[in-house]
């Protein structure tokens, strides 16, 4: 799932492909979740 959001041809995708990583493993792991999006969302 790491790989979909790395080698989408655009940042729309990328934030698409985060968001439906997000949904999926937040539930079991928040903070490896949390650190992941703020690591991708932009400064």
């Amino acid at each position: 799932m790491l790989h979909e959001i790395m080698e989408v041809p655009s940042r729309a995708d990328a934030r698409l492909a985060l968001e439906r990583f997000r949904e999926q493993f937040d539930a079991k792991y928040p903070k490896a979740t949390a650190k992941l999006v703020a690591t991708c969302s932009p400064a």
